[in-house]
């Protein structure tokens, strides 16, 4: 998980990469120090049928990752940004199975489940997190907009390269683009990307 930066804000882009490797790379080119190693994520998004958050620009989750859960609710912020900016409340949850009944109990269901590997570097008090997934590599830099764009600048891209979709859009697009219908973006058995 990226922790948040600036109390109830998450300011983030993703960076596109061609591997792993080439962004951890450029990365520790940065001086950035790993915070936390390669690790497996499952991340379910959930929605209810009726009053859809989706549509609403709303993202409920619930991310399990290395024996730990994370419950994270993301709101839409107004105005024009260059920079993919969210209100993001979040809270561990000691029981994720439990936590996924009650939603479950309260009208919600599992609408999009997508999994990764994640790494997590450090950069003064930006954070970076190289994201292995079935649709390709990102590297996604959370921090304040200045540390964002210095960092994005000093590996190789504009602005104009930011990537602010979620990974659901950026599924959605492949699929589209392939001519085939968007599905869950999972890993395949064995926990290693295809």
């Amino acid at each position: 998980m990226c922790p948040m930066r600036g109390g109830m804000h998450e300011i983030e882009v993703k960076l596109p990469f061609e591997s792993a490797a080439a962004a951890r790379e450029r990365v520790e080119r940065l001086g950035a120090r790993l915070a936390r190693p390669r690790h497996f994520e499952d991340n379910l998004v959930l929605d209810r049928v009726h009053d859809r958050l989706v549509a609403a620009g709303v993202l409920l989750r619930l991310r399990r990752a290395g024996g730990r859960a994370v419950l994270t609710l993301k709101l839409p912020v107004g105005g024009d940004h260059r920079h993919k900016v969210r209100e993001e409340h979040e809270t561990a949850v000691d029981d994720a199975d439990a936590a996924l009944e009650i939603l479950r109990g309260l009208g919600f269901s599992t609408v999009y489940r997508y999994q990764k590997h994640r790494t997590v570097f450090r950069l003064g008090d930006l954070t970076l997190c190289l994201d292995e997934t079935p649709i390709g590599c990102f590297l996604e830099l959370e921090g304040s907009p200045d540390e964002i764009d210095g960092a994005a600048a000093r590996l190789g891209f504009a602005p104009e390269q930011y990537v602010r979709e979620n990974y659901r859009e950026l599924q959605e697009r492949a699929a589209r683009e392939r001519g085939v219908e968007a599905s869950d973006m999972l890993i395949e058995a064995g926990g290693e990307l295809p």
